[in-house]
């Protein structure tokens, strides 16, 4: 009798070291957030909701100190750890161009780094975990790998909501639903056409 599946003891670093800096990643962002529940910007977004000066932040383009409006109007906005809009508006406000090439050459950045990420890992990950499991590749695929692709949905609403952007969250699951149903129903027709 074969013996069960075993990880090499390399993967097993590599899986635990990935395990590691996400951990430290959720840990760092949780206590950031706790102790930024008192901060100054709180307090500012609460006298300045009280007092009605609550403008939207898309109405950037008709002010006429740009930067002063997004500080002033816009700190709910910036959810993550580095302030994108001034960036745009106040560190390059002659070079917004090359502000925008930056800020779309970062986001391919992101973006290619998830997919190796998820090619690298995920996808080996999910095979081993097929297989420890005794179950089809195909099952596991369409349980856990269904899993792996809507958790950006269920995150990305989470941090819409505790930034007080329900709309936001809404409209993110209400446009991710509809993209991937779109997209997916397209493909698949034109795959089973071809």
């Amino acid at each position: 009798m074969a013996p069960p599946f075993r990880l090499k003891r390399k993967h097993k670093r590599t899986f635990y070291t990935t395990v590691l800096v996400f951990s430290l990643f959720a840990g760092y962002s949780l206590v950031r957030s706790v102790a930024q529940a008192t901060t100054e910007q709180d307090a500012r977004l609460v006298v300045r909701t009280l007092q009605g000066e609550n403008q939207p932040c898309r109405l950037v383009n008709k002010a006429i100190d740009q930067c002063a409006y997004i500080r002033s109007n816009c700190p709910d906005e910036e959810a993550g750890i580095f302030s994108y809009l001034q960036l745009y508006y106040c560190a390059l406000p002659k070079a917004r161009p090359l502000a925008f090439i930056a800020l779309i050459i970062w986001m391919a950045l992101l973006f290619s780094t998830i997919g190796i990420a998820a090619s690298d890992f995920l996808c080996i990950n999910l095979s081993t975990i097929a297989t420890l499991l005794g179950m089809s590749e195909s099952l596991t695929g369409v349980t856990f790998l269904a899993f792996g692709n809507g958790s950006p949905d269920v995150f990305s609403t989470f941090a819409a909501m505790s930034s007080h952007s329900g709309s936001l969250a809404v409209g993110e699951l209400m446009g991710a639903a509809g993209f991937i149903t779109a997209v997916v129903a397209i493909l698949t027709i034109d795959a089973v056409e071809a």
